[in-house]
């Protein structure tokens, strides 16, 4: 089957049904059920109908289903030393369908994804809404349009979590395990760290 034929397979026949909550929706919803979340432990529970396995890789928390591979990218932390704030930001991540047959480019998925802040605790922090679903292959990442949400004021020592979702298949929970720091007044960042970090680098003069 073509490349071609594919995609027009998954525009026509595989898009997530009328009743599937959009973006908007499904945001009140579920902001406020992780408000509820004391820990991450217990949000891993709650994503993927409570099925989710630990996964044996440190960037991989928990799976459930069936899912592709994703490419995660950097974290970028920005440090305000004056005002004693660290901000984070990332890019989308880089979302595949399942390879469930021999040969590229004849498997296709709908795929989205949520951002997650959580502490040093593992304390949910913040959360952003789910961006909108988006055809995947597997040899061809999904693209998203739009950008990213700055999560603003975050405690020291947070962590970027992404839950990823393949429609009808499967879902993942991933951590950022690298971050590049920005501190403000400096175009240099410093890193690559393991956590996004308040660092204010020797006789550092407020910009």
């Amino acid at each position: 089957m073509s490349f071609t034929s594919i995609h027009r397979r998954i525009d026509q026949h595989s898009a997530p049904t009328p009743g599937e909550p959009t973006v908007e929706q499904s945001r009140g919803a579920r902001v406020r059920r992780l408000a509820r979340v004391a820990s991450i432990g217990a949000l891993l529970a709650t994503v993927g109908g409570g099925v989710l396995a630990p996964s044996a890789s440190a960037a991989t928390l928990a799976t459930s289903g069936t899912v592709g591979s994703v490419g995660l990218p950097t974290g970028k932390c920005t440090h305000y030393p004056t005002w004693k704030r660290l901000d984070v930001t990332t890019a989308a991540p880089r979302i595949y369908a399942p390879n469930l047959r021999a040969g590229g480019g004849n498997d296709s998925a709908w795929v989205r994804y949520q951002l997650l802040v959580v502490d040093n605790n593992r304390n949910l922090v913040d959360a952003s809404t789910y961006s909108g679903w988006s055809a995947a292959y597997d040899n061809q990442a999904a693209s998203f349009t739009g950008s990213n949400p700055t999560f603003m004021n975050i405690p020291n020592y947070s962590r970027v979590f992404i839950v990823v979702e393949w429609y009808g298949m499967g879902s993942a929970v991933y951590q950022l395990d690298q971050y590049q720091i920005y501190v403000k007044g400096l175009s240099l960042p410093y890193g690559p760290a393991d956590s996004c970090a308040k660092y204010t680098p020797p006789g550092y003069i407020s910009a």
